[in-house]
């Protein structure tokens, strides 16, 4: 299977995983006590690995131990009862192109530049780049979508989510067309179910600037 054919399981969960460089381990599904996982260290989702239709990375790459998280079993789940359009309506600042990155011409991408005098040689970072051996475009322009804001956050049960890591829930939804199931869980999160999948998706601290843009309370 290459990546221009895969699966929409495969697709869900690389959505799910880290994107930042270092998290090597995290960067792509992996297998683990007989489940697929995927996670970024905010959310985290698996299911079996006979559910699982996709790619997974090699054990090499030291993934993180994902399995102790679900442990503790759900005691009693619930119906969201959310509607994701809805959720959609309440983003309100504008979303941006993220400017390209390109190898810096004076460095020629290698992110040093050298400076030689009396036969003497010495490397320094690059002054245009600081060193990072590529630039960014300039010229941030609107792609005429709305996306939440930095501070909006969900309230379910009185547990704060980010409002753009809660929609990771939505991904979910619109593969199984299943009822999502969840638990909540103070100083933890949400622990949901749907279709093969279950999961967790961390909370958020209290915080004076987060703006609540919605707030469930859950019927068993």
């Amino acid at each position: 299977m290459n990546e221009k054919t895969k699966t929409p399981i495969q697709d869900l969960f690389e959505s799910w995983c880290s994107k930042k460089s270092y998290q090597i381990g995290m960067k792509k599904p992996f297998e683990q006590s007989r489940y697929v996982y995927a996670t970024d260290s905010n959310k985290v989702i698996r299911c079996l690995i006979g559910d699982y239709y996709g790619k997974i990375q090699t054990p090499s790459a030291n993934p993180p131990n994902a399995h102790g998280l679900f442990e503790k079993a759900p005691s009693s789940l619930s119906p969201l009862g959310i509607d994701f359009n809805e959720l959609e309506t309440l983003k309100s600042e504008d979303e941006f192109n993220k400017p390209k990155e390109v190898d810096c011409e004076e460095c020629d991408g290698h992110g040093t530049v050298e400076w030689e005098y009396k036969g003497h040689e010495r490397s320094f970072d690059c002054p245009e780049c600081n060193g990072r051996g590529v630039i960014s475009t300039k010229g941030r322009k609107k792609t005429g979508r709305k996306i939440f804001g930095e501070y909006d956050s969900i309230q379910i049960d009185g547990v704060l989510f980010n409002a753009n890591l809660f929609m990771s829930l939505k991904d979910v939804f619109d593969l199984t067309q299943s009822s999502l199931l969840v638990e909540t869980r103070v100083n933890y999160g949400i622990y949901f179910e749907s279709g093969v999948f279950e999961g967790i998706i961390m909370g958020q601290m209290p915080n004076e600037k987060l703006n609540i843009i919605k707030s469930i309370t859950l019927t068993p």
